[in-house]
Order: C-alpha cells, then structure tokens, then sequence
C-alpha cells in the first residue's frame, strides 16, 4: 500500500521535490506519456498543492491540485498534471496494487485540502470522451469515500486554448454548479 501526502509548494520535502523534478524530467525527456508536452513548462510553485503517493522515500504516483484564472475566482482542478514513476507499476487489475484503488487515497486527501480553501467548486478533467470506465471508477470512489463525483456527460473548456486540449470530460460533486462553458 502507498502512503499519501499532500503539501503546499513551500512545505514540500526537498526529497520529494527533487524525485517530482526527476518524474517530469524522464517524462519529457523520453516522451513516454501521451500529454508528455504538458510537463514542459510545468512548475511545482505555481501549484496550490502538491500530492505524492511514495512506498517509504521513493516517490510513485504525482499530482497537484491547481487553479488558474480561466476557471473564476475560487475553482480548482484536482489531479492536475498526473503520473508515476517508470518504475512504478499497477499489480491487482485497472488502476489497483495489491487489490486496493491507488489513486483513491491521494484523490481523498486532494479534496480535503481544497475543501478546506471553501472552494466554489472543484473538478478533475480528462481529455477523453469514452467515459464508461470513468463512471466506474469514480463509482468506486464514491462509495469506499462517501462522496458524490459525477462524470459529465458533455464536455467544458478547462482552457482558452484550442479544442483538441481544452475541451475536456469533468469528474465534479453533484451538488456544485459548473462554472465552466460548455462545448455545445
């Protein structure tokens, strides 16, 4: 099982900080990911925070929570900027290790933190349009954290950028309005 931690940019470990670099680095470099150019500009003090998922030191799974005007005032976007390390690998089925969902622990911990923000709202994006394994996933999630994500059925602009980046499916709580447009 992973140990999930979820810092500020300033209260990050300068261990973590320089395994995050060492990630995005070998992304880039290797072009491995398919949104690999993503990680180019990327920079970890301009996030709002900053989650890893380790196995004792050894960073393996990265995100950050991130808000930029485009979204309004008080808008965050969860997961941003996501990956594991190359050697890091699932071992139990879709998006489990040892039988447990991965990446639910860190996502708990990214809503807890901008919970704490009082946030107008908050979302996670994919820039995919078969969101069947979304739905189902995100399911899981709902009921191991007694939350209420909904995947949305359209897409929304995440960017001002072009349409094949920036129009994008949202994972978002029922209860919150989207402040996002809508691709129509």
């Amino acid at each position: 099982m992973l140990d999930s931690y979820t810092f500020k940019p300033s209260e990050l470990p300068e261990i973590y900080r320089i395994q995050i670099n060492n990630i995005i680095k070998d992304v880039v470099d290797t072009k491995s990911d398919l949104y690999w150019k993503n990680y180019t500009k990327f920079n970890i003090d301009e996030q709002i925070a900053i989650s890893v998922s380790c196995e004792g030191d050894d960073v393996k799974v990265i995100s950050s929570i991130y808000h930029r005007e485009f979204f309004g005032k008080d808008v965050y976007r969860l997961w941003n900027r996501f990956l594991y390390s190359k050697d890091f690998r699932e071992t139990g089925g879709s998006k489990k290790r040892d039988g447990v969902h991965i990446n639910h622990p860190l996502l708990a911990q990214q809503i807890n933190f901008v919970e704490d923000l009082n946030p107008k709202f908050y979302f996670i994006s994919r820039q995919r349009t078969n969101t069947r394994w979304l739905k189902y996933y995100f399911d899981n999630f709902n009921k191991d954290y007694n939350r209420n994500l909904v995947v949305s059925d359209q897409q929304y602009w995440v960017c001002d950028g072009n349409k094949e980046g920036c129009l994008q499916t949202i994972i978002y709580p029922k209860d919150m309005e989207v402040p996002l447009k809508s691709y129509k």
